[in-house]
């Protein structure tokens, strides 16, 4: 329906307390941090690991649910926030046919 490559960023379920500073909505595609694509989980993390607690980083996203109108790649600024919680991201871990099983990975604050 949005009509973009797979590997183009990180899907965004929730915003939660760092990607709200954006004005992103829910359902946000991030394609960058910084001038890191973040085509994968992994290289998604790698983005964010090197930012320290309170610094301010760039983010690239796209709006999913506005997308049959405004197409446009937008650009924000947000405030890393280490002190309440690690950064989790969520996978499907399910078999074909099979029920869906999501599972939880917590990365550590980095050094």
């Amino acid at each position: 329906r949005a009509h973009l490559p797979l590997d183009i960023g990180m899907y965004l379920a929730k915003v939660g307390y760092v990607f709200s500073s954006l004005g992103c909505g829910r359902a946000a595609l991030i394609a960058a941090v910084g001038k890191t694509p973040t085509p994968t989980p992994q290289a998604f993390v790698k983005a964010l690991a090197d930012i320290p607690h309170r610094q301010y980083f760039q983010v690239s996203w796209y709006e999913l649910a506005e997308f049959r109108r405004d197409r446009t790649l937008k650009t924000g600024f947000a405030k890393m926030s280490r002190a309440w919680f690690p950064l989790r991201l969520w996978s499907c871990q399910g078999s074909r046919g099979g029920p869906e099983r999501w599972v939880a990975e917590d990365f550590p604050v980095p050094p």
